[in-house]
């Protein structure tokens, strides 16, 4: 039987009643949750510790906040993040999905939407580190690597000469075995979980049949108006890099 790791949520901001409320959620949810006074004393806890989930509230000067984000998930794509804005604040909704939020709320906090969107967050930290995870045959490890380069069931069809009916199977099979919804949780996932190489060479001719493969990816923003694509690649990260506490020029 699989021994989990204990899981841990971060909360950084300064509005007492978000606090408050994620305190009661985490209380009745069993996880110890720790407040810290900074975005980067937030990012390096969660790099040290692995298993945590950063909740951070963000406002329209976020700049470095939002650095320090990216950075983080650039390092650990892995890491799972839960920003909260302002209402109506799209463009910081915008940033922090861009620099590798999972999903955003806004203030004030619905608790219900907050608890919900807290549990989705600690049960995807929960599979990455279950290692009890079916392995992926080598076909269903090369469809992987082809949804990871951002390619559609067809395109991978037509690679794999696969008709794009079975790719879809193993796209299907794939995110049953990580037990994930998206295709960014998917991404994440098999990260965490050693399945994709240092690096993205694609085989051109696997030998082995299995499951599972996926296209382009959005993340649902609640409780704002509209829906963002998730990319990891904005803004500019600091020049630092967090290494568990510490800077290195």
């Amino acid at each position: 039987m699989t021994q989990m790791r204990q899981k841990c949520v971060v909360f950084v901001g300064t509005s007492i009643s978000v606090r408050e409320t994620l305190d009661q959620i985490t209380t009745r949810r069993g996880v110890p949750m720790r407040a810290l006074g900074s975005v980067r004393d937030g990012c390096e806890l969660v790099v040290q510790k692995k298993n945590a989930l950063l909740v951070v509230e963000l406002d329209g000067n976020a700049g470095q906040e939002l650095q320090w984000l990216a950075q983080l998930t650039h390092q650990r794509p892995q890491s799972c993040v839960l920003a909260i804005v302002d209402r109506g604040d799209i463009p910081t909704t915008v940033q922090a999905m861009r620099a590798g939020a999972d999903n955003c709320l806004e203030r004030p906090v619905d608790p219900e939407l907050l608890n919900s969107a807290l549990g989705q967050l600690l049960h995807q930290i929960d599979i990455q580190s279950d290692d009890s995870v079916t392995p992926l045959t080598r076909m269903e490890t090369t469809v992987l690597e082809h949804i990871v380069q951002g390619r559609t069931n067809r395109q991978i069809a037509a690679s794999l000469h696969r008709s794009p009916r079975t790719v879809e199977v193993h796209r299907r099979h794939i995110m049953c075995k990580l037990g994930v919804c998206t295709v960014v949780d998917l991404i994440k996932a098999a990260s965490a979980r050693g399945f994709l190489g240092e690096s993205n060479g694609v085989s051109q001719s696997p030998e082995a049949d299995g499951d599972n493969a996926n296209g382009p990816a959005a993340v649902s923003i609640h409780g704002i108006p509209n829906q963002q694509t998730r990319t990891r690649d904005c803004p500019a990260a600091p020049s630092e890099v967090l290494d568990c506490g510490r800077q290195v020029q």
